[in-house]
């Protein structure tokens, strides 16, 4: 399965990170894409995995809080772009 080109309908719990949030596509502990720069702190947002991403394995989110960069929630497990 492909996911290059596929929306992610991520939902995280929000709280204490600040009001705004940077998700990002990460690859083996390095940030491989910026998916959204910048969005609410609601706890849910649709992102789409970009079409020239690398295929390969141990992609996963990472919802960071905008005022804190130590501050984030990653995807439970990894998944392939294929």
């Amino acid at each position: 399965m492909s996911l290059t080109g596929f929306r992610w309908g991520g939902r995280w719990t929000s709280g204490a990170i600040g009001e705004k949030v940077r998700i990002e596509l990460w690859r083996n502990e390095t940030r491989a894409s910026v998916l959204l720069a910048s969005t609410k702190n609601d706890g849910e947002q649709k992102v789409v995995i970009p079409e020239n991403a690398s295929k390969g394995e141990g992609y996963s989110i990472r919802v960071n809080s905008q005022n804190n960069p130590d501050l984030f929630t990653v995807t439970k497990g990894s998944f392939a772009i294929r």
